[in-house]
């Protein structure tokens, strides 16, 4: 299905022509996202040297604090063992939608690659972006509609956040739902993860396990002094050289003239932890290197030095991040959103510079929800599913038109009007040529005052119909709620709510890693 919705495209132009394979991209990416490229990719991969040992020492460090922790984690130190691995934001109580179909289309790729090469294993690797700092962007969620915003003090890496202040929060959930009986099943998964833990990595983890674990999940956070000093030298580099910008110029160039793209490589592409804050890092005058946002600043040789000392105390950015990944996994592929996708196209020369393989990028699975009652309002309005994206206001027009004994049309009368105008014009125009363009006028005119006139029938129609309106408004808004895309907007925690745990097993059933198309997963009603 090629989906626009209110005039809008949901995927942009450069994942459509990534999924097409158009050769103006063939530069960009190294294996197609067929499962026949695995095949390559795990021959490549193996050559790489990974420090297994110290990624499996952090792992079980990270999982001590959960009773049931991955067995996967011991596989890894095996070299016939690879990951496939997604990332994200720590959103607040899941977030949209999406974090939950990037999870599992993750999980699905894992056991579907386990059926083509049974004679490796593949982990399902769940990357938190612990180290991001746009607190704004994950302190809420929407829950039957409303927002609901956690309150505190930002300017820190959001995994580091103490969680101290969202009991207040998890109150006022209790408090909301106290006689619902799924909930009573539901929200003890939270409090687990948010009260017993002190920090918001850690409470991700916990949640993010108590919900995906079952599948073999292994999560991680990569804000680690281990993890980042095999990434050492990348950032040496790119403090002395700024090498990441140079090899991402020319795709950005290249790519920039037929697409917007999402990432723009910086001189300096690492931020500084310090006084609980992650600022980035820029050139300074004679070589200095400054902590924007601070009076900080420390000359090459003392970032050096503090990168062999305290390499937690660098953090790379969106342009590094993906290279830190490839280089502390055994990772064969990245699942990401659209836009994800488009950002890691403009990467691949800064992993040939390192001489790091380029994974296999999978497009997320994105899925559409329904409930009982919407199937039953697409029932009653005989609508298919293209027609959810159509523009709901021309739809919400036909329904009226359709339902209404009378004729709201007027293009008839707009038919013969511009011919009766015409024939007057041919008639003006052997009169005298210059009447042609007065003529004219009057036409648009009078057929501007028939378009008006079916305007105010058409809302007299929808006043006599407000039910049918507003059942048929409230059939689009429930796939884009608040004139945003369901999966972008709805959070999975209202989903637990509403359906229990199982609909997490259902959204498992409906994800194919390898089909790229727009599922539905909609409610069976009796």
């Amino acid at each position: 299905m090629d989906l626009t919705a209110r005039g809008k495209q949901l995927f942009p132009q450069i994942l459509k022509d990534y999924l097409a394979a158009d050769t103006k991209l063939s530069d960009y990416y190294q294996y197609t996202p067929l499962i026949d490229s695995f095949g390559e990719a795990i021959e490549n991969k193996a050559k790489e040297q990974i420090d297994r040992s110290s990624l499996v020492e952090v792992l079980k460090r990270q999982y001590s604090g959960i009773d049931d922790a991955p067995v996967a984690i011991d596989l890894l130190n095996d070299t016939k063992t690879f990951t496939v691995t997604t990332g994200h934001q720590l959103c607040l109580f899941t977030g949209p939608l999406y974090f939950c179909y990037k999870i599992l289309t993750t999980i699905n790729l894992a056991e579907q690659l386990k059926e083509k090469y049974p004679d490796n294993n593949f982990v399902p690797i769940f990357w938190m972006a612990s180290e991001d700092h746009d607190f704004e962007e994950i302190n809420h969620f929407h829950l039957f509609g409303k927002k609901v915003t956690w309150e505190a003090e930002a300017g820190n890496a959001v995994g580091r956040m103490s969680t101290e202040t969202l009991k207040s929060v998890l109150s006022d959930l209790k408090t909301q739902f106290e006689s619902d009986k799924t909930a009573e099943s539901i929200l003890p998964i939270f409090e687990k993860a948010y009260l017993e833990q002190d920090n918001l990595a850690d409470a991700t983890r916990m949640l993010v396990h108590s919900l995906f674990g079952k599948y073999g999940l292994v999560v991680l956070d990569a804000d680690d002094a281990a993890l980042k000093k095999t990434f050492g030298m990348v950032m040496k580099a790119e403090i002395v050289g700024q090498n990441s910008m140079g090899a991402m110029s020319n795709a950005y160039g290249s790519l920039s003239k037929d697409y917007k793209l999402p990432v723009k490589s910086r001189d300096i592409n690492l931020f500084c932890f310090h006084d609980n804050k992650r600022n980035r890092l820029e050139p300074g005058s004679g070589g200095a290197v400054n902590v924007v946002g601070s009076e900080l600043s420390f000359s090459r040789e003392e970032c050096i030095q503090m990168i062999d000392s305290k390499p937690e105390s660098f953090s790379p950015n969106v342009v590094l991040r993906p290279l830190y990944q490839e280089m502390v996994l055994p990772n064969l592929a990245y699942i990401g959103g659209p836009s994800e996708i488009g950002y890691w196209l403009e990467l691949k020369g800064i992993f040939d510079e390192n001489k790091v393989s380029f994974p296999v990028l999978i497009p997320r699975n994105s899925l559409v929800v329904l409930g009982v009652g919407e199937v039953k309002k697409m029932d009653q309005f005989n609508f298919s599913l293209s027609d959810l994206f159509a523009d709901s206001v021309e739809k919400v027009k036909e329904l009226v038109r359709a339902d209404s004994n009378e004729n709201l049309s007027v293009e008839q009368e707009k038919s013969d009007i511009s011919h009766i105008y015409n024939q007057l014009m041919g008639r003006a125009k052997e009169i005298d040529p210059s009447l042609e363009a007065s003529v004219k006028a009057d036409q648009a005119r009078a057929l501007g005052q028939l378009d008006n006139l079916e305007k105010k029938l058409v809302k007299a129609a929808k006043r006599k119909n407000e039910s049918l309106v507003n059942q048929a408004n409230k059939l689009f808004e429930g796939i884009y709620p608040s004139g945003v895309f369901q999966e972008r907007y709805e959070s999975l925690f209202s989903l637990l709510i509403r359906y229990d745990l199982g609909i997490i097993d259902e959204m498992k059933n409906s994800i194919d890693p390898f089909d790229f198309g727009l599922k539905i997963l909609s409610e069976i009603r009796e």
